[in-house]
């Protein structure tokens, strides 16, 4: 309701210490780059100095032909081939590869900075997220939130959490069953609770 409240009478951030652009905002909205990466279809390497560059989406859709490809052989075509990797290699070849993918020039991409770098580097606008709810956290899960790129933020003393989405318990949010999962807490996994 705070966050509401704000978001309608924004004049009353007046004489307080918070602002609307930089506190109230993004809780409420944030870019996603991630998701706009995923599904702009690029591909992105990483060359012997460290600098990204993306793979053209045009390879990437040879690519996924090749990959297609394969499950649409006849039986005894592909028993020629050990593996779908062996497959994909022999067609690559033929396909010509406009990059090296070797192992040691690819590398993961470990946050949302990574994300906005390779989105700006190509021209991709990022998706709007929007918050459907807020939460008082902890600073702990405030933190973990934030590495995943959730929209997290202080005001007034409270750790507030913008959740994405609505209308199913908060456990069955992806973010939130990565974090468990992280902590080993999930049923089968050595931290695991007990019913």
């Amino acid at each position: 309701m705070l966050i509401s409240h704000l978001a309608s009478h924004p004049d009353t951030l007046a004489g307080s210490d918070y602002d609307w652009e930089s506190d109230v905002s993004p809780l409420c909205s944030s870019d996603d780059f991630e998701s706009s990466w995923d599904s702009c279809g690029a591909l992105v390497a990483w060359d012997s100095q460290g600098d990204a560059y993306a793979i053209p989406s045009d390879f990437v859709d040879r690519v996924q032909g090749v990959y297609s490809e394969f499950g649409s052989l006849p039986p005894t075509a592909q028993a020629e081939f050990d593996s779908v990797a062996e497959y994909r290699d022999n067609l690559l070849a033929e396909v010509g590869a406009p990059v090296d993918l070797d192992a040691e020039q690819c590398t993961p991409i470990e946050s949302q900075e990574d994300f906005r770098a390779l989105c700006e580097a190509i021209d991709v606008e990022p998706y709007q997220r929007e918050a459907y709810e807020h939460w008082i956290v902890s600073d702990w899960l405030a933190e973990k939130l934030a590495e995943r790129g959730e929209m997290t933020g202080e005001l007034f003393g409270l750790t507030l959490w913008g959740r994405g989405c609505t209308g199913q318990a908060i456990f069955l949010d992806r973010v939130i069953c990565e974090i468990a999962s992280d902590m080993g807490i999930l049923a089968g996994q050595p931290n695991a609770w007990e019913g």
